[in-house]
């Protein structure tokens, strides 16, 4: 049995206000793209992210997955998601980028139409808060995430965009249809997702965190230079 911690306060992270886009790239001036942001790795769950956007294009022929992060080659699990890619014939519509600039890494969130980032537990690997989806929402792009993990402090479910099954590819490509396709939903997350990043910003962290050790009679004193 885990351990049960009958003092605990979650915190969540928040997101950097100058990050946040108050006027989107209107839809229309972006294409039918996924963006996805993080390192290539199995805890990030990229494979299953290219298998569901493969079955995607069955119903979104033009539609186009970019992922950009750390890569290294020799690694098993890259050589195994670039082999699905050469396999399902993907080469034209799966861009792996590696790691990016800031100013390339910004036109990416302006341009593309959907975040996607469904990562797995894998033993005891697995993602936290998932800052990276916030971070996205700053930028009106309505965000997929996962079930496993800290998704769920990040993500509003049906609001700023979808937590999904992430062993389940059928459930994965549905969210990437859904906002793909359907532009009033899209509109509602994409300002949605602006509103909820305004509201976790940094200064709710820290006073929740001074709050939470408040409670417990722990003084926090401000960092002396």
């Amino acid at each position: 049995m885990g351990a049960r911690y009958t003092n605990a306060q979650v915190v969540p992270l928040g997101v950097g206000q100058e990050l946040i886009d108050p006027v989107p790239r209107p839809l229309a001036a972006r294409s039918r793209t996924i963006l996805s942001v993080g390192s290539v790795k199995p805890r990030k769950g990229m494979l299953v992210n290219v298998l569901a956007f493969a079955d995607l294009l069955r119903w979104v022929p033009d539609a186009k997955l970019v992922i950009a992060g750390s890569i290294s080659e020799t690694d098993s699990y890259v050589i195994r998601l670039r082999n699905e890619i050469s396999k399902r014939g993907l080469e034209g519509k799966v861009r792996l980028l590696g790691e990016v600039t800031e100013d390339v890494l910004e036109e990416l969130y302006r341009s593309s139409r959907v975040f996607c980032m469904p990562a797995l537990r894998e033993y005891d690997h697995f993602e936290g808060f998932g800052l990276v989806h916030l971070e996205a929402s700053a930028k009106g792009l309505p965000t997929i995430g996962s079930r496993e993990g800290g998704n769920l402090g990040a993500i509003q479910d049906g609001c700023t965009g979808f937590v999904v099954d992430p062993r389940n590819r059928a459930d994965i490509a549905q969210a990437m249809h859904c906002t793909l396709t359907d532009d009033d939903l899209w509109a509602r997350m994409s300002s949605a997702g602006v509103a909820w990043a305004k509201r976790m910003n940094w200064r709710d962290t820290a006073e929740r965190t001074f709050e939470a050790y408040g409670k417990l009679g722990v003084g926090i004193l401000p960092h002396r230079r």
